[in-house]
């Protein structure tokens, strides 16, 4: 499978900034957090996934633990629930492919890998892991320790 990519994602390069639609039609955009919160963004192949799901529910339960380490998630899907289904504490961004494609998850024939992507408050890529199978992707622990690294450390050299 050869994918696509629209730039190529370096760990402590900023990330590309995209804004995308969420459940309820809120334009939602990486830059809105920038300088006030860290990011976890979950790619997903859709919502409707049942190992989608069970990721998104392990991001659930992190849920307070990374508003007290200052940190947004955010899922972002080709397809998920209309709002009335949407349960979780984040946001469910719709994507067209536009944004997997910027990121380098489309191959040629339009599959999608899912991806975890941390990025420090200044939008700095610190930690990324794409795979087409959901149980590959960073755990609750792997996440949660890449964002305490980030709030610890030095913002003027990042160690």
């Amino acid at each position: 499978m050869e994918l696509t990519a629209d730039v190529k994602l370096t760990f402590d390069q900023v990330i590309p900034q995209f804004t995308l639609p969420d459940v309820v039609g809120r334009q939602i955009s990486t830059w809105d957090f920038k300088q006030r919160k860290n990011l976890v963004i979950f790619f997903l192949h859709n919502a409707r996934c049942a190992a989608c799901r069970w990721k998104l529910d392990e991001l659930a339960d992190m849920h307070q633990k990374l508003v007290d380490l200052r940190t947004q998630a955010l899922a972002v899907a080709l397809q998920g629930p209309g709002p009335e289904n949407w349960t979780y504490p984040f946001p469910l961004l719709y994507d067209n492919g536009e944004v997997a494609r910027l990121y380098g998850l489309m191959d040629s024939a339009g599959g999608r890998k899912a991806a975890i992507l941390v990025a420090d408050r200044f939008g700095a890529l610190y930690d990324y892991v794409a795979s087409e199978n959901e149980e590959d992707l960073f755990d609750a622990g792997e996440i949660i320790y890449s964002i305490q690294h980030i709030e610890s450390a030095c913002p003027e050299c990042s160690v």
